[in-house]
């Protein structure tokens, strides 16, 4: 497996899309990524539905014009609620999106804060801008780690050293919590600075802060 980035929160992905080929070509150049776990293709909504309830993913690429816009939309919005700490790519042609009228209406405005991975991009670039948008979608999914989740993260990365009595006593690895966060170690601790007051962040966050910093 080539590693084409540093590593940081895992994802795994389903890609959902009516094209098998284009469906196997992102799926490929994902499964290249480094801490991406896992990659799943579905061909229509119900197999999305089906991957969605059964496996633990965090991602999903989707193709609503080649889906049906309607219907792609309707199972976004869907989706959406049923497991909100999902990220929806839209992974479309752009410039034929950008030309329909009726593709931001309605709810569908809220497509335009959606992370877009074009499907016209050409082949030379398009491994360059799948990993691009991998991490924003990384930066996004730490973002919205509950205190619950951030506490796991810590006790994933704190080591047990003995004090000086020789009691143990835990200790945050901060070459460990690189390997997790990556790139995003800053844009974590702005989180949770902004989220200090939280009575469910006062204990994790002190510790995370002296981890980040």
């Amino acid at each position: 497996m080539t590693q084409l980035e540093t590593g940081q929160l895992p994802i795994t992905a389903l890609v959902l899309d009516p094209d098998p080929y284009s469906a196997a070509g992102l799926a490929g150049v994902l499964g290249r990524l480094h801490r991406v776990d896992g990659v799943v293709t579905a061909g229509t909504l119900e197999d999305a539905r089906r991957h969605l309830q059964s496996k633990p993913i965090n991602t999903v690429f989707v193709d609503p014009l080649a889906i049906g816009l309607n219907d792609a939309s309707a199972f976004i919005f869907g989706m959406r609620v049923a497991f909100p700490k999902i990220v929806f790519v839209l992974y479309h042609d752009h410039k034929t999106a950008e030309y329909r009228a009726d593709f931001y209406a309605g709810e569908r405005r809220r497509f335009h804060h959606y992370f877009v991975l074009d499907k016209q991009t050409p082949f030379i670039l398009f491994g360059e801008q799948a990993v691009a948008v991998v991490r924003m979608v990384r930066a996004d999914l730490e973002w919205s780690l509950s205190a619950e989740e951030l506490a796991g993260v810590l006790s994933r990365v704190t080591t047990t050293v003995p004090d000086r009595s020789g009691q143990p006593l835990s200790r945050p690895d901060r070459a460990e919590a690189r390997e997790i966060f990556g790139i995003n170690l800053a844009a974590l601790r702005r989180r949770l600075l902004s989220t200090g007051a939280n009575p469910e962040l006062r204990v994790v966050g002190p510790n995370l802060l002296d981890l980040l910093s």
